[in-house]
């Protein structure tokens, strides 16, 4: 195996045993409330009640890790602000689910305006959302590392020409000197 190649295992195996980034566990939040709102809570499940809780939210079975970190898990932090305001959706969302529905007095239909149905499809266009988006970084991301491997053969190629071209002058170097008796020197 080559130097570089050695160096890219040593750095791939020290960046595996580094604990997820706060946005990956947010995101991790996300994924797992987004499920449970289409498809519901499984048995045994707890939905965090508050931020705080999903904060401190660490099951291992679902793969989510607590965030240590209050301050960066706010709805202003101006990194996480965003997708922390996603959780705090969801978890109102997943609550008014859960609820039983009011009956209007009138005429004793639903009152909330927010149908199962229209639940689960704005659940379901925000998990397509994000899976394209995904998609998306992927997608750049191969094209980009397709467009270094491409960079890297030419450069390997013109190396490996150049490399030709030496050993070639060398060998003629070496020839002329043996016909010429050896190396002399020159003062």
């Amino acid at each position: 195996m080559s130097a570089s190649r050695t160096n890219i295992a040593r750095l791939q195996s020290t960046q595996s045993k580094k604990p997820p980034s706060v946005q990956s566990r947010i995101d991790r939040r996300i994924a797992i409330l987004k499920k449970w709102l289409v498809n519901g809570v499984p048995a045994g499940e707890h939905v965090p009640k508050s931020l705080t809780q999903a904060r401190l939210w660490d099951n291992a079975e679902l793969s989510i890790l607590k965030i240590s970190s209050p301050n960066e898990f706010t709805t202003g932090h101006p990194l996480y602000g965003a997708s922390v305001s996603t959780i705090s959706e969801l978890l109102t969302k997943l609550k008014r689910r859960d609820e039983k529905p009011k009956l209007a007095k009138n005429n004793g239909s639903i009152a909330s305006g927010n149908r199962p149905e229209k639940i689960v499809v704005d659940a379901t266009k925000d998990a397509l959302e994000q899976a394209v988006s995904q998609w998306h970084i992927h997608r750049d991301l191969a094209i980009h590392e397709g467009n270094r491997a491409d960079a890297a053969e030419a450069r390997l190629h013109l190396l490996q020409t150049e490399l030709q071209k030496l050993t070639t002058q060398i060998a003629e170097l070496r020839r002329d000197s043996a016909r010429k008796g050896g190396l002399r020197s020159v003062e």
